[in-house]
């Protein structure tokens, strides 16, 4: 390999995630006024670009300018203390507004996207909002001393704009990471941060490159409908079996979410009140959130013990497929195989942010062909239920979905170009 393509390869690329912090700050009505203040700059933002739409199709940059030069009194330059054509009273520092104008920017091209829609469709057209409800997005000039324990605000406590401190909960910052423009968003009971961290990735080096290695190894991942959550297999670069793991907690998932579920059916019939089921679906939403958590952290660290590089699972993105059919024919809207796009979807961040980089493979027959002989395979019946375990034609039996998964990690070295010497036990 050219050290021109090495360079190129091996460039730093960043990664950005976003924690969720409580925030204790004892001006909690403080922070009030200085949200009140910006949703009312929002509204009036919105106003005018709702107005004079043409605005819209400038960047950002050139949109901010005219705005302000439409709406602001000007302090320096040829046209300082001149009053503009919009002009409103704002009780606002610089670094508030500006970030109400973009917020404004992204709620005006929705609304008008939406309302040009509706019309082609012959359809009734939205209203225009009349009020909006957003959490603060303080901008550089607005917070300072940003540390992982604590931040300084700017807030308006009645009179003036004054720096107040509060205090962050639970938070590390990760190392040689960058913390940027945070959110505040007030709940009832509490205050919560959202930080987004920039989160600097070394290696980056494209999959095409990295399954030329010798050393290469490959993790394929198989959800499954039954206890086990994912079975796990690594082949090396040649399709030698290295290590499997298997993640349990799908019975567990299923009946925690069935018993919500149960729950939520008899409040129907007791009480006829949606709200009286308020609680039980926010309850199974945080259930979904938790075991996609728990099950792509647990792929992630898998990988990242045994040294991958590379994971591959099967695109079933095409659900027409025979093989989707029959790999989907049990799911329901709360078993465990309905979490795999949730788990795929955490997962793709927390691998990349280890350098560990996702590719697909087409679901051929994963799951009905031995993947010793390619062989057509049948699961075991065990009184009138199909079993986990499986047997071909040639003799060859095991684990219905660590063949699966097999499957998938043999045809993503196929995908590369590797050859797989396939050896018959």
């Amino acid at each position: 390999m050219s050290e021109e393509v090495t360079e190129k390869i091996w460039n730093k690329s960043h990664y950005t995630t976003t924690y969720k912090v409580r925030l204790y700050i004892k001006q909690r009505e403080y922070l009030k006024l200085t949200n009140d203040i910006y949703n009312d700059l929002i509204k009036k933002y919105f106003d005018v670009l709702y107005e004079r739409q043409e605005l819209l199709e400038l960047s950002s940059f050139n949109c901010l300018t005219e705005l302000e030069k439409l709406t602001v009194i000007p302090k320096t330059g040829p046209r300082k203390g001149e009053v503009p054509e919009l002009y409103f009273e704002q009780n606002a520092p610089v670094y508030l507004r500006r970030a109400a104008i973009h917020q404004a920017m992204g709620f005006a091209k929705t609304h008008t996207s939406t309302e040009e829609r509706a019309r082609e469709k012959s359809k009734k057209i939205p209203e225009v909002p009349k009020k909006f409800n957003t959490p603060t997005l303080f901008y550089k000039g607005m917070y300072k001393e940003f540390e992982g324990s604590s931040i300084t605000l700017k807030l308006f406590d009645g009179e003036s704009w004054n720096w107040f401190k509060a205090k962050l909960t639970n938070f590390k910052i990760p190392k040689d990471a960058e913390l940027l423009s945070p959110t505040i968003v007030m709940h009832k009971e509490y205050i919560l941060a959202h930080i987004p961290v920039k989160e600097y990735i070394e290696d980056i080096t494209p999959i095409r490159y990295r399954m030329q290695e010798e050393d290469i190894k490959v993790c394929s991942v198989m959800f499954t409908n039954t206890d086990k959550f994912a079975v796990c297999v690594i082949l090396d670069g040649k399709g030698n079996f290295v290590k499997s793991k298997f993640i349990s907690g799908g019975k567990e998932y299923a009946e925690r979410t069935g018993y919500l579920l149960r729950k939520i059916k008899k409040n129907n019939t007791k009480y006829k009140n949606y709200t009286a089921n308020t609680r039980p679906w926010k309850k199974i939403y945080e259930i979904k959130k938790y075991y996609a958590h728990k099950v792509s952290r647990e792929i992630t660290n898998f990988c990242i013990e045994n040294k991958v590089r590379v994971l591959a699972y099967a695109d079933y993105k095409n659900q027409s497929t025979i093989d989707w059919e029959y790999y989907n024919r049990t799911i329901g809207e709360f078993s465990p195989l309905a979490l795999r796009e949730r788990t795929i979807e955490y997962l793709t961040y927390k691998t990349y942010k280890e350098g560990i980089l996702i590719t697909k493979v087409r679901p051929n027959y994963i799951l009905r062909k031995c993947y010793k002989c390619r062989e057509t395979i049948r699961r075991k019946i065990k009184g009138r239920k199909e079993t986990v375990k499986y047997k071909c034609k040639n003799g060859h039996e095991g684990d219905y979905y660590f063949n699966g998964a097999m499957n998938v990690a043999i045809m993503c070295l196929k995908k590369f170009g590797k050859e797989i010497e396939r050896k018959e036990n």
